[in-house]
Order: structure tokens, then sequence, then C-alpha cells
């Protein structure tokens, strides 16, 4: 079994800006710009008390209206948009970085976290702006187990109807190394119980779900558990043996100096009941972080 840790959208590059941690402490993750959608970002929780599109005005101080264009994608929050009954969360990934992951051999089971940059806010002049002094930090949001693999080819119909509208089926320039991956009904982890669906997100902020080591202002220095480390026999993709070291705080941890930027990150857990533990904790804060 595989671990695949996904960074995904606002960042200093893409959107300009991190995503926000909403003044009553949910997470809310802000796709990046995409002039070859057909989703624009007031249609993205239109009918919550922060809407998608007026997050994106305010925090990019209006270099991104709320009838930008928008990449929604990883689609994992069946409440961010109107559903047909039989949807299901879907990531899509093309080009170099799909590449990698089947060279990595990524497949049905596999599990994505998905992480991006992050930082607090607070309301102002009746609008959210960033909270004076709240540092940028890399938090995971959501998560998908892939259930299916679809090639999408240039030309070919789009395996689902709600899918038409999925960035990697509409975009016209994806190419033939275009893959869509679909979660699974619900999460399998072999050997441990379970009763969350095959994909979401975190509603609300909780430590557990921050990467960024407590101690440092650097986001992309991360704190892990020690399972993660080279030392015991892993390797976490595109990061060598000397961005590790023991965390002298807390035994069981490791410091990692993450890649930045970068997309995904593997790491092959196998059998390893430890790391399918761990897993099953993080996915199990989206159910004692909702209200």
């Amino acid at each position: 079994m595989k671990i695949v840790l996904s960074r995904k959208g606002f960042d200093s590059s893409a959107g300009g800006c991190p995503s926000p941690i909403l003044p009553d402490g949910r997470l809310r993750s802000l796709p990046i710009p995409d002039e070859h959608s057909t989703i624009k970002y007031s249609s993205i929780y239109s009918d919550d008390a922060y809407p998608t599109g007026n997050l994106v005005e305010s925090l990019t101080n209006g270099k991104i209206s709320a009838s930008s264009l928008a990449h929604l994608d990883p689609d994992v929050d069946l409440n961010s948009r109107s559903r047909d009954a039989d949807w299901r969360g879907a990531f899509g990934q093309c080009g170099v970085p799909q590449s990698h992951l089947e060279q990595q051999g990524v497949g049905i089971g596999d599990v994505f976290l998905f992480f991006g940059l992050y930082r607090r806010t607070e309301e102002a002049a009746g609008k959210v702006v960033f909270e004076k002094g709240s540092l940028e930090e890399h938090v995971i949001w959501g998560w998908l187990q892939i259930g299916e693999i679809i090639r999408i080819e240039e030309g070919t119909p789009p395996p689902f109807e709600w899918y038409r509208e999925h960035p990697h089926v509409s975009h016209p320039k994806c190419g033939n190394n275009n893959v869509i991956y679909i979660a699974s009904e619900s999460l399998k982890i072999p050997e441990v119980d379970s009763s969350l669906p095959g994909s979401g997100v975190f509603s609300k902020y909780d430590p557990r779900l921050k990467l960024t080591a407590e101690e440092s202002n650097n986001p992309s220095l991360w704190r892990l558990p020690s399972w993660f480390s080279p030392e015991n026999g892993k390797t976490l993709s595109y990061h060598a043996p000397d961005r590790w070291e023991q965390c002298q705080k807390y035994r069981d941890k490791v410091l990692l100096k993450s890649i930045s930027p970068g997309q995904e990150f593997v790491i092959d857990i196998g059998d390893d009941t430890t790391a399918k533990l761990w897993l099953l904790e993080i996915l199990a804060v989206s159910q004692s972080v909702r209200s």
C-alpha cells in the first residue's frame, strides 16, 4: 500500500497567497486559477457563509475575481457544489507528475493525502483577511483512496456524465498522458477497520493535520513520524537521506526539509501496521473535528 502526499491549492506562485484557515476554524483549499476551466470561483461553496468567490477576491486584493475560472481538482468535497446522486471524488493528473505516479506504481487502493499552504484569517471591515502575525504552514486538507483509474484520451467522451466539468476532461491541453483517479466508495485499509468514505475533506483545522514543525518559521520543514525516515527502510520519493534528521524534541519523530515546490511524494508502507494506523488516525480527524 502506498501513501501519496500531494500538494494542491493556492500558494505564492499559483494564486499568489496561501489558502485560508477561516475565522471559524474551517479549512478551505482554494483551487488554482485555470482559464480553460468551466467552473467559476463564485460557484464553489456559493451558499456558504464564506463563498469561495468572496474569499479569492479579498485574499488576493482583487487580483482574482469571483467570476474567474478555477481548476477544481482535486474535487473531493461533496458539499462544495451541486452533485449528482452517484457522484464520487476525483483527482486528475497528467504530464511529468503523472509519469512519476506511474513509475512509483501508484494504483488501486493507494491513498492520496492532499496538503497545501495555509494561513490563519480574521474578519475586518466585512472581509476575510490574513491574521496579522500569523505564519504560513503546510496542512493536510483532504484525501482520496483510489477506486478506479481512468485514462482520458483526447476526443473520447468522459466515462461519467457528472465529470464533464472536471478540468482533466474539459481542458483542451492535458494531452494523452491524462488520468483521472476516482475515489473508492468507502475507505478500505488492509487489516484495519474503517467506516470512512473513499474521499473527503477535513472540515476544521486540527494540529494533527499540520505537517510543518511547530518550532519552524519555514512551512517546508516538516515533522513526521519516525517510520517515514529512510533509516527505517522506507523512501519518500524526491527526498534524499540528507534531507532527514532526528527530531530532538520528540524521539519518535523526524524532521524533513521537504521539496518545494513539488506535487506528489510517494511512500510505500507495504504491510507496516504502524504506518496504516497513522493513516487511519489522520483520516479519523475528519470525524472528530466536525461540528
